[in-house]
């Protein structure tokens, strides 16, 4: 059984790396973790604008774009 990477409450930043630049950083936090999916889920709310994202923790486990900056 894998384990997520993230907790809930976790602060991460969002940036792109890859493409045409500048990037511009964004604040999440891990409002959820949806664990009874055998993909594990998270709920991430974007700190700029409020708004709710659901990702495959696949998706940020394993993308370079996400840093941890604080744990909850």
């Amino acid at each position: 059984k894998r384990k997520h990477q993230y907790n809930q409450g976790d602060l991460l930043r969002f940036q792109r790396t890859v493409g045409i630049g500048p990037f511009t950083p964004h604040l999440c936090v891990i409002t959820e973790v949806l664990i009874d999916n055998p993909l594990k889920y998270y709920r991430i709310q974007w700190c700029q604008d409020g708004s709710f994202q659901v990702y495959d923790s696949r998706q940020v486990d394993n993308d370079s774009n996400f840093k941890l900056l604080a744990r909850a």
